[in-house]
């Protein structure tokens, strides 16, 4: 699962862990930072993931309720 920290100002805080059933085991470092959008409960999501060659890549996951 992956955990995240409401900072309470619309924005979210998701610390440095592992979880090896989220990516592969050299891959699974996770970290990043969020926003929510009150007006339409959208949440956008900046994971950061750790790649092979240990660079990092930031991936934008968008929630945007029905």
């Amino acid at each position: 699962s992956l955990r995240f920290t409401d900072n309470g100002d619309n924005s979210l805080t998701i610390p440095p862990q592992q979880d090896p059933t989220l990516l592969p085991r050299n891959r699974n470092f996770i970290s990043g930072n969020g926003s929510v959008n009150p007006a339409n409960r959208q949440i956008v999501l900046n994971v950061r993931t750790l790649n092979p060659d240990s660079t990092v890549r930031t991936t934008q996951l968008r929630y945007v309720p029905q």
